[in-house]
């Protein structure tokens, strides 16, 4: 892998910071919720299992939505003129040629 350069360094730790910043900002609505300690109440395993199990739920809504999205946009007129000879739409990276100079 090439070398990142330091604009991309830098949004990587921005992100990963603003990410620190989420959790324990939900970390804090959490306590106020249900309690300083109340994790010491909790079976842990029980509920990392139903996070999992929220989060697969999630990912199944957001394939469906992007899914819905996708249709959306293949069946919209402007969108044809990109079909190739099979009639698939590609937008993809090999779409794109690189500036002739």
């Amino acid at each position: 892998m090439s070398e990142m350069s330091p604009e991309i360094t830098d949004l990587i730790q921005d992100l990963s910071d603003e990410f620190g910043d989420f959790c324990y900002d939900r970390h804090k609505v959490g306590q106020e919720k249900y309690g300083q300690f109340s994790f010491l109440e909790k079976d842990i395993f029980q509920e990392a299992l139903y996070e999992l199990a929220d989060c697969a739920n999630y990912m199944r809504y957001q394939y469906v939505k992007l899914r819905m999205l996708q249709m959306a946009i293949a069946a919209d007129p402007r969108v044809k003129k990109y079909q190739d000879d099979g009639g698939e739409v590609t937008l993809g990276l090999q779409s794109f040629k690189a500036a002739q100079s």
